[in-house]
């Protein structure tokens, strides 16, 4: 029984393989520690297995409006309770991770898990709305340096959890006041009963593709408009507007558009842009696909 292995569920949510890519690396550093793993990413599936089944337990998400997306969210505060299960927690950002993790572990700690580490690493920010004005940031990245330092991690919090030295999670300084307005703005309760209805397709430029039927990660969108050959939205949107960035016709327009939420973009692109420690490329969006310019 001493060689039995332990057991460690990965749930995250990855979209462009920029978190999954990490959890991978995780997962390789605690397999070296003799761990059994099993991943699941909610963009596949929400119903992961049974948390309380597992010894070890590890939340990966990026960062959407300076917050988690909202799948990761119900996914978090739908835990049973923990009663002291070691829990790690790890973020991709493409600029500012403000305080994310704080809010991911104020749920885990009603949840009574206990602390088992915290990775962060910036991730390739495909953001439509930053992308439309030419700004990429943290392109090519996670880096190599960050998938080993992801390895390493998992090393290290298998080596925490055998020993039972749980540290103090870090204290993170609340995001700044445009940053919460920008959550707030883009909360889950209003892009579910105001924003997710306010996407519009224009019938003459649609093409009838079904790309923004095959990339909705949350299978919110239908071909059910403009009699079964246009995109019809749903209210399980996350607001990540890949269904915009993608439309190679540019028939999908985003409430993220409208003129209330323009000042933060631009606010937002100036303040990362100036950011020494945040790599930038610049970019144009044609048809769909993302291209540097020269």
């Amino acid at each position: 029984m001493k060689n039995q292995k332990k057991k460690c569920l990965i749930v995250y949510f990855s979209q462009w393989n920029t978190t999954a890519s990490i959890a991978e690396q995780i997962a390789l550093g605690l397999q070296m520690k003799n761990y059994n793993i099993q991943q699941h990413n909610l963009k596949d599936t929400e119903l992961p297995p049974d948390a309380s089944e597992f010894d070890l337990i590890g939340i990966g998400t990026p960062v959407y409006y300076y917050r988690t997306p909202f799948n990761v969210g119900r996914y978090l505060n739908n835990l049973p309770d923990l009663s002291g299960k070691p829990v790690f927690v790890f973020l991709l950002h493409g600029s500012y991770p403000e305080d994310t993790f704080s809010s991911i572990w104020k749920i885990l700690k009603s949840k009574n898990a206990d602390f088992a580490g915290y990775y962060h690493a910036p991730g390739k920010d495909i953001y439509y709305e930053y992308l439309k004005e030419g700004y990429l940031f943290s392109p090519d990245q996670p880096l190599e340096s960050h998938r080993e330092k992801a390895k390493l991690f998992g090393k290290q919090t298998a080596d925490r959890v055998c020993k039972k030295f749980y540290e103090t999670p870090p204290v993170q300084k609340k995001a700044t006041f445009m940053h919460r307005l920008e959550r707030f703005l883009a909360s889950e309760f209003f892009t579910k009963h105001l924003l997710s209805r306010l996407f519009s397709v224009n019938f003459n430029k649609c093409d009838s593709c079904g790309k923004c039927v095959q990339i909705c990660p949350t299978n919110n969108i239908t071909l059910t408009a403009n009699k079964g050959k246009s995109p019809a939205f749903g209210r399980n949107c996350l607001l990540c507007l890949s269904c915009e960035l993608k439309c190679h016709t540019e028939a999908i327009t985003s409430p993220a558009s409208w003129f209330v939420f323009r000042p933060l973009i631009l606010h937002n692109l100036h303040e990362a842009s100036k950011d020494s420690e945040i790599k930038l490329d610049r970019v144009r969006l044609e048809k769909g696909r993302i291209k540097y310019k020269n």
